[in-house]
């Protein structure tokens, strides 16, 4: 369903800065990608503030990336709850690329994440 092939890398353009900031992009054995800032960065004192949603984008990038390769049916992206602005670009990414995606079992996410139909 994604435009993103097996051998492309999603994130090409970044600038030396952020380039020094490792992502950790951990897909769980539930198929689980946790956006949540903690959990993608390990040293949260490099990053301000204007950085947070690019490097979370890259990170959600880098997941479905990571899923397709590893062939897995579907991922579930936990964006949290907060201002929203996060699933929106998330949402945004996905209807450019027509993917098949829908809201996560709400009594588990309370609305905090979306599943990805990946293969």
């Amino acid at each position: 369903s994604f435009i993103i092939s097996k051998n492309e890398d999603p994130i090409q353009n970044q600038d030396k800065k952020k380039s020094s900031i490792e992502l950790k992009v951990n897909i769980s054995k539930n198929f689980e990608l946790d956006l949540h800032l903690e959990k993608i960065i390990e040293n949260l004192e490099n990053v301000n503030y204007q950085e947070i949603l690019q490097l979370q984008m890259n990170a959600f990038y880098r997941g479905v990336f990571e899923a397709k390769n590893l062939g897995i049916d579907y991922l579930i992206v936990i964006h949290g709850i907060g201002k929203g602005i996060l699933k929106r670009k998330i949402i945004e990414f996905l209807e450019e690329n027509e993917a098949i995606f829908s809201d996560a079992d709400y009594n588990k996410y309370k609305g905090g994440a979306i599943e990805i139909k990946i293969n």
